[in-house]
């Protein structure tokens, strides 16, 4: 199965960290029940990895990291 466009992932994500935000805001006014906190512990989780996952689709990881490294600083011999 193919991916979605960088794109449409992005908007993904924000709906993502958006709909658990809010999850784990109104949870949070309710913590009197068991359900309430697990809700909210889930949404908070949940909350993390969208953030993970967004912050991954703006700055992808380089291939080889010492190559990118000597790019940005080159380091003159002595």
């Amino acid at each position: 199965m193919k991916l979605p466009d960088r794109k449409t992932q992005r908007q993904w994500a924000k709906a993502g960290m958006t709909i658990t935000l809010g999850a784990t805001l109104l949870t949070g006014f309710h913590m009197k029940g068991r359900t309430a906190k697990q809700v909210h512990f889930a949404a908070g989780i949940a909350l993390v990895g969208f953030s993970i996952w967004h912050h991954q689709l703006y700055h992808p990881a380089s291939k080889d990291k010492s190559i990118a490294a000597e790019k940005v600083s080159p380091v003159a011999p002595e």
